[in-house]
């Protein structure tokens, strides 16, 4: 089984409880799991966060909650803001240790997300080049074309162009739902 953790920064936003959540929920197959790990500045506990991604999700079969619920954590980002990420990369080892790859997806401005890509790299929790690390960012990437460019230079010693996405969550919607659908459906994709 080929398993995948999403680490979602900006995880008690609203894009991630209007979009990402049910997504990350679709995503889920019995043989596919994708473990979450949500991370946000909100004082939440396991629990609190269990329920806020229960509320977002619609059409929520009890049956397989019971099996995805496992594969979820919750980290308060009060502790990223420190150089000490030792604490934060244990936790996520420990979740994930026999994950193939991770999905570190920036719902949050563009401030943070430059701050938080160059830490996770002097980290090493990310590694540049290494194509199971993707940065995925969540469009608006600045407000205009000039902060784009900028956040695109400030990452860049930080990241490879193959393990980086931008995500248009309103261009792509159809196309991803699609896609979604067919990874879990079809029996050609989903080998």
């Amino acid at each position: 089984i080929r398993m995948q953790t999403l680490i979602l920064f900006g995880a008690t936003g609203n894009l991630a409880q209007r979009k990402l959540y049910e997504a990350w929920y679709l995503l889920n197959a019995p043989d596919k799991p994708v473990a979450l790990m949500g991370v946000a500045k909100s004082s939440l506990t396991q629990n609190d966060y269990l329920e806020l991604i229960q509320k977002a999700i619609p059409n929520l079969s009890e049956e397989k909650w019971n099996r995805v619920k496992q594969n979820i954590r919750y980290w308060q980002v009060s502790e990223l803001e420190s150089d000490d990420y030792s604490e934060f990369t244990q936790t996520l080892h420990k979740f994930s240790p026999n994950y193939e790859s991770k999905i570190f997806y920036f719902a949050v401005p563009t401030p943070a997300i430059q701050h938080l890509v160059k830490k996770l790299v002097e980290k090493k929790i990310i590694e540049k080049g290494n194509s199971s690390h993707c940065i995925a960012l969540e469009k608006p990437f600045g407000q205009n074309g000039k902060d784009s460019t900028e956040l695109y230079a400030s990452i860049s010693p930080y990241s490879s162009p193959t393990q980086t996405y931008n995500i248009d969550h309103y261009l792509a919607k159809n196309v991803l739902q699609e896609f979604f659908y067919q990874r879990v459906n079809n029996p050609m994709i989903s080998k």
